[in-house]
């Protein structure tokens, strides 16, 4: 168990006694906890896929989605409608309405991964069979908010030049610098997200037509890679493997114009390549699967030094 995370423990012990007397002290839009709080999370979710479009409607059901979140911090199936509700309000949403709701699915997930730390505490650091099946239950159901909604919103977010503090997991005032995930397996999902829609917006755009000479919305996967320390070697492949990528098409393809029109620089798969393998041999336990990807790379960079000594 990381340090971080024992510190995490220590603070939700720390915490438990004073909780009523905090949650007292919350906005407004705090209220109490329903009985069921997954049918009431159903019956909401229905509300917000009856919508057609954003207006009163639209505003009451996020505004009770966020009631719902806040007044059930400790039930799961509260917090994955809540954040199931705000996937499906994203369907009418556009600009920082969009962003605010993946910043509170996000919120959601913290607070889901906040109450199976606060268990753990509960049990000692010895988790039992029982726990850990619900748990890897319940984070297969929230993955798929991350892979199909969190992730590619953020990609798209990003992309547009739009980047919130949220993103990060600063929720409340807390460090915008610190990762959104407190268990690997949800931030490797958001990751191999990113992957796969890397993959379509390069299938997507001709080589011959547009070099494309930087991974597209890569401050995501970067900042991923710095605050998020039990993901970054998955980072780091995702990276390679893009950068690998984007070194080949421009390698195969010098006449492609860049974005804005001018011709592509002559160093550039050079360079592409390089930052490719830098990120590759950073990785200190390659495994079966990245094998292919590093050999690809090295592949790669032999071809464009062979073409740069002509």
């Amino acid at each position: 168990m990381s340090f971080c995370r024992l510190v995490r423990l220590a603070a939700l012990l720390l915490t438990a006694m004073t909780f009523e007397l905090m949650s007292s002290a919350q906005s407004d839009e705090q209220t109490v906890c329903p009985e069921q709080p997954a049918s009431a999370g159903k019956a909401l979710l229905e509300r917000a896929e009856s919508l057609t479009d954003v207006g009163e409607a639209w505003g009451a059901a996020y505004t009770d989605a966020r009631k719902l979140s806040n007044s059930c911090p400790e039930s799961f199936e509260a917090q994955f409608f809540a954040a199931d509700t705000a996937w499906q309000l994203a369907e009418h949403a556009e600009g920082d309405a969009l962003y605010d709701l993946i910043g509170f699915s996000l919120h959601t997930i913290d607070r889901i991964e906040s109450e199976w730390m606060a268990e753990e505490a509960r049990l000692h650091g010895q988790a039992n069979e029982t726990f850990r099946q619900r748990r890897e239950e319940q984070a297969e159901r929230i993955a798929i908010i991350v892979q199909h909604f969190v992730a590619p919103q953020i990609l798209r977010a990003t992309s547009q030049g739009k980047y919130y503090s949220a993103f990060n997991g600063a929720f409340n005032g807390a460090n915008a610098e610190t990762c959104p995930y407190e268990y690997d397996f949800l931030g490797r999902v958001e990751v191999h997200s990113h992957y796969e829609q890397l993959k379509q917006i390069l299938e997507q755009n001709s080589p011959d037509a547009l070099t494309i000479p930087s991974i597209p919305a890569d401050y995501r996967l970067l900042t991923l890679k710095k605050n998020c320390k039990g993901i970054a070697e998955d980072v780091k492949m995702v990276r390679g493997a893009v950068l690998t990528a984007l070194a080949l098409r421009a390698h195969r393809n010098p006449a492609a114009p860049m974005p804005d029109g001018s011709p592509m620089p002559d160093e550039l798969p050079g360079a592409l390549i390089a930052e490719a393998l830098d990120e590759l041999r950073s990785i200190k336990h390659l495994t079966k699967e990245g094998q292919p990807i590093f050999s690809q790379a090295e592949l790669v960079a032999a071809q464009i030094q062979f073409q740069e000594a002509q």
